[in-house]
């Protein structure tokens, strides 16, 4: 795995457990916002403005803007 894939990997793996749990709850979303689910996604969406200027542009706006 390179360096650029486990940045990101570390972040959707923290965000898919964090919805798994919430997929338990009564109230899904308020317990993502209680249990800081806005962290890992703001770093995800952080890491793909970053790598839109050193990888391919058009890859990554999308991934961004599907992380925002």
């Amino acid at each position: 795995m390179t360096k650029g894939s486990a940045r990101f990997n570390y972040y959707l793996n923290k965000v898919q457990l964090l919805f798994d749990k919430a997929s338990k709850q009564k109230n899904p979303a308020l317990w993502l916002y209680n249990n800081d689910a806005r962290t890992p996604l703001f770093m995800l969406e952080g890491l793909a403005k970053m790598y839109t200027q050193i990888h391919n542009k058009k890859k990554f706006t999308k991934l961004k803007e599907h992380f925002k």
